[in-house]
């Protein structure tokens, strides 16, 4: 008995399993986020919430992809923790901001704690640009993929979790 090895071989494998594992991967993730997160907030509609602007964000980016006609591969599959990450953080920021501030009008948490995941997804957009211009295919798809979910996901932060606030949790 013999096994063929090969770079190829190796390569051929790992491409195998990264796709039939990162699909299991990325919703075992997600379930301990939405875990940690609920822990964090004691109440499940304000994870909800972050969880439903995030899935909008997410959603539009892999909507993009198909519209751009930017195929997941190899190496752009690694841009999907990052968008969950920065979607959550942004998230995180604008709601806790929002219960500080009394749960009473969402422009003032715009005007802070909006401003600052904007710059902050904004430093993240500009450094990922970098990848744009390569002549290298997969280094290329990791940076138009990467502000594709930014910006997606900044607007989920932006528009579609504060709406989202505005509904479900504003004092009356």
């Amino acid at each position: 008995q013999y096994y063929a090895l090969s770079d190829a071989m190796v390569f051929a494998e790992v491409l195998q399993t990264l796709f039939r594992d990162a699909k299991k991967a990325i919703l075992f993730a997600s379930i301990i986020i939405f875990a940690l997160i609920s822990l964090h907030f004691r109440h499940v509609r304000r994870t909800s919430l972050i969880f439903i602007g995030l899935g909008c964000g997410l959603l539009w980016m892999f909507g993009c992809m198909v519209v751009f006609d930017i195929r997941l591969n190899f190496y752009n599959m690694i841009v999907i923790p990052a968008m969950i990450g920065m979607g959550v953080d942004n998230s995180v920021h604008i709601v806790h901001r929002f219960d500080e501030i009394g749960r009473k009008a969402i422009i003032p948490v715009l005007k802070t704690s909006g401003g600052a995941a904007l710059m902050a997804s904004i430093t993240t957009i500009l450094g990922y640009s970098g990848l744009c211009f390569t002549h290298h295919p997969g280094l290329n798809s990791i940076g138009w993929m990467a502000i594709i979910g930014m910006v997606t996901c900044l607007i989920g932060s932006l528009v579609v979790l504060p709406l989202m606030l505005q509904l479900v949790l504003r004092k009356k």
